[in-house]
């Protein structure tokens, strides 16, 4: 119970597993890591024959968590004591079918649409692409391969209501915000897969997201990731018009330019804490100048760092002090250890997002 806490579900979903496993156990009589898939059989098919498909999908579920959990934790001890080699009694022979298992976000050619439909089969995979031209393209190579998962021309925000809920959605697109319709639309211990950043640069950490009851969804990020940003998400460069009521600030900061690369951990820290601003780094023959601006109102800062020299000249405009603010997240960042991308991770409601720091409890901003 506690590692599920330590991954940011909620008490009622922890109750609610609980809830399932006790019914599970209880017509069982014996320890559930005895089931067998056999069993699982002649509990789903013949005990929940006449219950509703959200109590058969939430109680397999339930157990397919609980056989995970076995597995990862205690199976060696397990083995010792029972020898039994711990195996989850569900698959895909009995795993209920009470929704669409998944829908994939930003069809691109129909390869991993074709490959969802050969693993799950036809009728429980939606894919949605916003070029009409791309969606029938996906459809003709995936049927070319005797498969026929459901492809949709349309908006990929606006995910794909008519078959809800699913229980996987897998965004292939690099996204900056949230839609709150993918979370409506995943069942209650559902997941969102999707690659994540922020506008302070072009790299995006893979999160995986669990929805709980409640329409609050809590994930970590992965590893990083790459990908095609979405059409109508990706970044417009600010033009800014001087204004007469700020002047340039100079100054100087011995601290050292960390690494920004797309696949380096800082980003995204920054990202999470230093909020509307992006970053581009313009090479020099002597070293590297580094530019903040703010994607809210006329702020901005660059600091040029010379090769060999421990001293970086720093100027900065506007309302923020964004060399300061900057300067600051980054001690922030080597104060606690250098967290890389895995250790951070998003809260998602329909008021928006928050970053934490190894712990939901633990907001980075």
């Amino acid at each position: 119970m506690l590692a599920r806490v330590s991954a940011g579900l909620t008490d009622g979903t922890i109750r609610g597993d609980v809830g399932h496993l006790e019914q599970v156990r209880t017509w069982f009589g014996r320890p559930l890591w005895d089931m067998e898939p056999s069993d699982a059989d002649a509990y789903l098919g013949r005990v929940l024959r006449g219950s509703p498909s959200g109590t058969r999908l939430a109680r397999s579920q339930a157990l397919s968590t609980n056989f995970l959990f076995l597995e990862l934790r205690h199976k060696v001890e397990i083995h010792r004591m029972t020898g039994r080699v711990v195996e989850c009694p569900i698959d895909e022979m009995n795993r209920p079918r009470g929704s669409k298992d998944a829908q994939l976000l930003g069809t691109g050619p129909g390869w991993q649409a074709g490959l969802l439909a050969h693993r799950l089969g036809d009728a429980n995979v939606v894919t949605v692409e916003v070029d009409p031209v791309v969606a029938e393209a996906a459809r003709r190579r995936p049927a070319a391969a005797g498969l026929h998962p459901l492809a949709v021309a349309g908006d990929a925000a606006e995910g794909y209501p008519s078959a809800v809920p699913y229980d996987r959605v897998t965004v292939t697109f690099g996204a900056r915000r949230i839609p709150y319709a993918w979370l409506r639309q995943t069942r209650p211990g559902g997941m969102v897969l999707l690659p994540w950043g922020t506008h302070f640069g072009n790299g995006d950490a893979l999160l995986r997201l669990t929805v709980h009851q409640g329409g609050t969804a809590t994930g970590p990020f992965l590893r990083p990731v790459d990908f095609m940003k979405m059409r109508f998400q990706r970044l417009v460069w600010p033009f800014h018009t001087p204004d007469p009521a700020f002047a340039v600030d100079e100054s100087t900061t011995r601290t050292a330019l960390p690494d920004l690369g797309r696949f380096d951990p800082f980003p995204l820290a920054v990202g999470l804490r230093l909020h509307h601003v992006t970053h581009a780094v313009q090479p020099r023959d002597d070293g590297r100048t580094l530019w903040l601006c703010s994607l809210s109102n006329l702020s901005w800062a660059g600091a040029t760092f010379h090769d060999g020299q421990d001293v970086a000249q720093v100027r900065q405009y506007g309302p923020r002090r964004l060399g300061n603010e900057f300067e600051a997240v980054f001690h922030w960042w080597v104060d606690n250890d250098l967290p890389g991308v895995e250790c951070f991770g998003l809260t998602v409601d329909e008021r928006g997002r928050r970053g934490w720091l190894d712990s939901p409890d633990n907001p980075v901003a």
